[in-house]
Parts: structure tokens; C-alpha cells; sequence
């Protein structure tokens, strides 16, 4: 991340026990946090929020790089490359 970029993306693997769907996510090092998804559209890749991700019993979702992931917008302070940082995750039917 650059300096004084202010936002970034973040990654994850996420498997739900169960049907359910992510529904938000929060963070305490940025003021926003948004489910996103970047796709291609006329040759050209965009990136737009987007309300959930649905996840079917034990599926696995690989939240990556041009594909969904979280962006966090308003960093509280700059990250390294690779940090893990905590992120809490809202989920329709099994909460937090």
C-alpha cells in the first residue's frame, strides 16, 4: 500500500458450517468496510460494492485479488503488505 493511500483491500478464506449468507464486515483500523466485487465489463475492470455473498453448507469462499474481496476505506494507520488484521464478519443467520 502506498503512503497515505487510505484504503486497501483485504483477503480471507471464509467456509460457513452452514447455509448463510455474509451480510457485512467491520474493522477498527478503517472508518468503512465494504464487501466488494471486481469484474470485467467491455474490456474494462471495475470494482463496485456489492450486499453479500451467499455461501452454501462447507463452502469455502476465497475472497482475492480481481474477484470479492473487502475493501477498507479510511485507514486508521498505514499496513504492510501481508498483515493480518482483524475483521469482524456479519453473517444473515449465524451472526457475528
Amino acid at each position: 500500500m502506498p503512503p497515505n493511500a487510505g484504503m486497501t483491500a483485504a483477503y480471507a478464506h471464509i467456509t460457513s458450517d452452514a447455509k448463510d449468507r455474509l451480510m457485512s464486515v467491520k474493522t477498527e483500523i478503517a472508518t468503512k468496510a465494504e464487501i466488494h466485487e471486481t469484474t470485467m465489463e467491455n474490456g474494462m475492470m471495475s470494482m463496485r460494492p456489492i450486499e453479500s455473498i451467499a455461501f452454501s453448507a462447507g463452502e469455502t469462499v476465497e475472497l482475492k485479488p480481481q474477484g470479492k474481496h473487502i475493501m477498507l476505506i479510511g485507514l486508521t494507520r498505514a499496513l504492510q503488505e501481508g498483515e493480518e488484521v482483524p475483521v469482524l464478519l456479519e453473517f444473515a443467520e449465524s451472526g457475528v
